[in-house]
């Protein structure tokens, strides 16, 4: 089999989205200030004998130009005010589908394999529509053991990172994953779907999976830098995490293979950032 699939999709993806993050922070901050005064700056140039011609030389041009700005630069205060809560809000929720992306796919690769398909007794007893599976082409036939495996082990109800662990662990391609981390992706599954399906407000199920955040019902959850930065981490190492089990299970490199062991040593030094960044949260 090939190197890992990690490599480069979905470090790309991750540290796109944070790329994207810093430019629109940035956008942000244009227009918490600065807006207005490179408007009226060009407006004044604009307005000069000889200057160059702009459109905020004309005086209905520049009022609606302010109007927008204005508006522009009051919704910018107030997300900083709030610690930018719905751009992280979003970002969250676009983290939270690469991670997932990654564990489907992880999976449907492994179940590509034909010799590790016939091994694994779950997928042996998989019941389907044989017509539907006979006439399908080999990646569909593929999609269609995942989503009846899926659904036979109710991977779509685990939680956190149980979700991706249910299918890894049938396919032999099961590890550890450390107490913060999970605890971590657990949160940020939850807080994901707060989002999504509960405007933000805390409900029961939160409340009772993770009770670190000592939420109460119907309380606003505040989405911060903070929060985005952690969930990023656990992203991080949990992609690592599965890049060194692919190195040992199967490409079956030893401990000490040089690409192997950078992989574990990465791997620590974000465990590490991950348990500080764990400890603070919880103060």
């Amino acid at each position: 089999m090939k190197e890992s699939p990690i490599k480069p999709d979905y470090f790309d993806d991750i540290f796109n989205l944070r790329y994207f993050m810093n430019i629109v922070l940035n956008g942000f901050g244009y227009f918490d200030g600065v807006a207005e005064r490179v408007t009226e700056k060009i407006r004044e140039i604009s307005k000069r004998e000889g200057g160059p011609p702009h459109p905020l030389a004309d005086d209905s041009y520049y009022k609606e130009r302010k109007d927008q700005e204005t508006k522009l630069a009051n919704f910018a205060k107030q997300q900083r005010e709030s610690g930018y809560t719905y751009l992280f809000s979003i970002a969250i929720v676009k983290l939270w589908s690469i991670l997932e992306a990654c564990g489907d796919d992880f999976t449907i690769i492994l179940l590509k394999d034909r010799d590790r398909l016939m091994g694994v007794d779950a997928i042996r007893k998989l019941k389907c529509q044989i017509v539907e599976f006979i006439s399908a082409s080999e990646n569909e036939q593929i999609e269609i053991i995942f989503e009846q495996l899926k659904q036979d082990i109710g991977a779509t109800f685990k939680i956190g990172v149980g979700r991706f662990e249910s299918m890894f662990k049938i396919l032999g391609f099961g590890g550890t994953v450390e107490e913060v981390p999970r605890r971590g992706i657990l949160d940020f599954a939850e807080i994901r779907n707060v989002i999504v399906h509960n405007k933000s407000l805390a409900d029961k199920r939160v409340m009772e999976r993770c009770p670190w955040r000592k939420l109460k019902l119907g309380e606003p959850i505040n989405t911060t830098r903070e929060d985005f930065d952690m969930y990023f981490d656990m992203c991080v190492w949990y992609f690592l995490e599965l890049d060194e089990r692919w190195d040992r299970i199967v490409l079956q490199r030893p401990a000490d293979f040089p690409e192997t062991q950078k992989i574990s040593e990465f791997k620590e030094e974000i465990l590490s950032d991950i348990n500080r960044k764990w400890e603070s949260k919880l103060r």
